[in-house]
């Protein structure tokens, strides 16, 4: 060996020592960037804080309103008053950017953060005061326009929710108003602490690419000594394709997956999906927040890639009828902001076949949060997550299932029961539960867990015609017997009485005594969809499922002349 070559091999050498080195260090750092994770706090329950403390919170962005270029600032309504006016704190944040957000492990995604408690100062307290100003007075206009213009209506308020909402936005415009905004500014400010997890990802990765680049040079110049150099470039290309090849068998499953997301119509795409999500692993970690839930589905489905979620409130309806011939339908809205949907369709060894309709922005492939198109090569990427967003599905058994909003505070029971989360629930009844009362069972043996800071319910019906609400009050689990839901709490009748798009589902219902075509049920489902307003929320989507014969009617973004069908064979 000549001595340049052994200094080649000297240097190779070293370098892929150093790249093992770095590699390891990134691995064991990681997951530690924040030892001190502090005190878990719930901002919504107006927690007791200490300045100089270190806390675990809970953030929804949604509830983040930027001060000035560098203070934020989350309004938590904790409780009301006499008047039923939402009595409020108001929480400066400082350090915070979407980036620096971490799950529980600190590992710079999901929407937990760490903070540090400091002392807020008067000048951030006077930015708040002026952004929140701003944005209840444009609130206020907004809602008197719509009240003085009966636009209200067409909307689905109830009349006296609008009223006493201005009246509520007129006293906190008020001098007395926002004298009160200013003392309720809490008295800390959250510094939020800086988390370098980023950073070893990307060493971690960098690293491992380096150190197989310097070993295969290495073997270049190892084998170099005696075979010539058109071998070595044959063997090389040889390696390459069996290398492909490999990992392309090994990935089929997902590959076939990435292949199968084709848009579908005008905010709608679809997929098939054939890797598996291992839903009994997902099931053995028993997440209880979306951290946990994210830190689940990073480590069983994407080989530890981290993921980030923006989990918002959304009003929806939902409602269950049968034909005259007795087929049964489940009809359900989906109204948010501004969102796309995929359709998916899943054929589990281990469980039932389903179809569904994502929510893209959950994992920001849509929205105002978008980082890239579904259809791209890291949308596709991510269509193995899909069964754990799924909002609303039937399965081949003949039970439907959807989920709907409670602007309330989330529920955590806390029983000897295992724990699970609201969204891996939804996917556990459609590949393993065949009734409503197999569905039910499933929940009453779990402590099911809402996602970020809202509560939600579930309507879940079956091809029997039994269809049941399961809601969480004060953390215990109701079941009540129902065909039709909204967005108010079924154990609270005055909430019931008071929803428009509740009354105009009950009404309809009992004219036709729960009796109509698929296209009733559509034009049903068009007389309670809601418009966009200032809040940016409408129907997303709309869908009939037929639980008899396995098949789904939809339409897209309130297009109700256009009505898709989907059927397994739809998705090729």
């Amino acid at each position: 060996m000549s001595r340049a070559r052994r200094r080649l091999v000297i240097v190779l050498a070293v370098l892929i020592v150093m790249s093992a080195a770095v590699f390891v260090v990134s691995v064991l750092l990681k997951d530690d960037t924040v030892k001190d994770k502090g005190r878990v706090v719930n901002l919504a329950e107006d927690p007791e804080l200490t300045e100089g403390e270190r806390i675990n919170i809970t953030i929804d962005p949604k509830n983040l309103v930027e001060a000035n270029g560098n203070l934020y600032f989350a309004r938590y309504n904790y409780t009301a008053d006499n008047e039923g006016v939402g009595l409020y704190s108001v929480y400066p944040i400082t350090g915070y950017r979407e980036k620096t957000v971490s799950s529980t492990d600190a590992d710079g995604t999901g929407s937990v953060i760490v903070a540090t408690v400091t002392a807020t100062n008067d000048n951030d307290r006077g930015s708040i005061v002026r952004a929140q100003t701003t944005l209840t007075t444009n609130a206020l206009k907004t809602m008197t326009e719509i009240y003085r213009s009966g636009e209200y209506v067409d909307l689905g308020y109830d009349e006296a929710k609008v009223q006493k909402a201005i009246e509520v936005l007129t006293r906190r415009s008020s001098a007395e108003g926002i004298e009160t905004l200013r003392q309720n500014i809490s008295p800390y400010t959250l510094e939020v602490v800086k988390t370098n997890a980023v950073t070893f990802e990307i060493m971690k990765t960098a690293s491992a690419a380096a150190a197989a680049l310097c070993i295969v040079v290495l073997i270049y110049a190892l084998l170099g000594i005696k075979i010539r150099a058109r071998f070595l470039v044959l063997g090389t290309v040889l390696l390459i394709i069996c290398t492909i090849g490999v990992v392309a068998f090994i990935l089929r499953h997902d590959i076939s997956t990435m292949i199968s997301l084709k848009e579908f119509c005008p905010g709608l795409t679809m997929a098939r999906i054939v890797n598996g999500y291992k839903l009994d692993n997902m099931m053995q970690s028993q997440p209880k927040t979306e951290s946990e839930m994210l830190n689940a589905i990073s480590e069983e489905l994407l080989y530890g890639v981290p993921i980030s979620v923006d989990l918002s409130s959304f009003g929806c309806s939902a409602f269950s009828a049968k034909t005259a011939d007795g087929t049964h339908l489940f009809g359900r809205n989906f109204d948010l902001g501004d969102t796309d949907g995929t359709i998916i369709y899943t054929a589990p060894e281990d469980g039932y076949k389903s179809i569904g309709v994502c929510d893209l922005s959950v994992i920001n492939l849509a929205g105002k949060n978008r980082f890239t198109e579904v259809t791209s090569l890291t949308g596709r990427a991510l269509a193995r997550v899909f069964p754990y967003i799924t909002f609303d599905g039937m399965n081949e058994k003949g039970l439907g299932i959807g989920i709907l909003s409670l602007d309330y505070k989330p529920s955590h029971p806390d029983t000897d029961k295992p724990d699970t989360y609201m969204l891996l629930a939804i996917r556990y009844i459609l590949d393993r539960c065949a009734t409503v009362d197999e569905a039910v069972d499933f929940l009453k043996s779990y402590d099911v867990h809402s996602m970020a800071v809202y509560n939600y319910h579930l309507f879940i019906t079956d091809k029997s015609g039994r269809s049941v609400i399961a809601e969480w009050v004060d953390n215990e689990l109701y079941i009540i017997e129902g065909d039709h839901v909204c967005n108010s709490y079924m154990t609270n009748q005055e909430e019931v009485v008071a929803d428009a798009r509740y009354q105009t589902l009950d009404k309809r219902l009992s004219e036709c005594g729960g009796v109509m075509t698929a296209s009733d049920a559509m034009d049903l489902l068009k007389a309670v969809k809601q418009k966009y307003n200032d809040a940016d929320t409408a129907t997303q989507w709309s869908c009939v499922y037929d639980l008899d014969n396995f098949k789904l009617y939809i339409v897209s973004d309130m297009d109700f002349d256009n009505v898709y069908e989907v059927v397994p064979d739809s998705f090729g």
